[in-house]
């Protein structure tokens, strides 16, 4: 169909409307596929810096008043699972008496029962202590009456 100019009476083609219509369709074709190769904008180059996003691993909350934590000293240094126990207790943790270890690794390591890595990791920044020494209790820990302890954190020779 022909349109009309009201100063002309020549007939006008419509192709300027079906090049804006392909033009409108170009774009959006290029953000669906910009959207998928950069993903959403939480992921993206908008995502806000320094803040690194993991999907895989949701953020789950830790209920430090109701998480069994034992401290126990695995070094020669007299009271210092008590100085650690005391520390996570005025952070809000559920603590135990302060126990000594019957083994003395080098360096600190936090065990932890199955559906508590979150709160051992928790407890282990508290601490400095490295994720490689954040493990899943598997055994005896070294720790007289631990078997039933959320997370237990046996202080090695390295621990200041």
């Amino acid at each position: 169909m022909a349109a009309f100019d009201d100063e002309d009476t020549t007939p006008r083609s419509a192709a300027g409307g079906v090049h804006l219509v392909r033009a409108g369709a170009v774009v959006v074709c290029f953000l669906v596929a910009l959207i998928l190769l950069l993903g959403p904008a939480s992921h993206g180059i908008l995502a806000s810096p320094g803040k690194p996003h993991h999907p895989k691993h949701p953020t789950q909350s830790v209920n430090k008043s109701t998480t069994r934590v034992q401290v126990a000293n695995g070094t020669t240094k007299q009271g210092a699972a008590a100085t650690v126990t005391h520390q996570l207790f005025v952070l809000g943790w559920d603590v135990l008496p302060a126990e000594s270890a019957s083994v003395h690794p080098a360096h600190t390591i936090v065990y932890f029962a199955r559906g508590h890595q979150r709160a051992a990791q928790d407890v282990a920044g508290i601490l400095g202590v490295p994720h490689a020494h954040v493990i899943v209790r598997i055994r005896h820990s070294g720790v007289k009456g631990a078997l039933q302890d959320d997370v237990i954190v046996v202080l090695g020779a390295s621990t200041r």
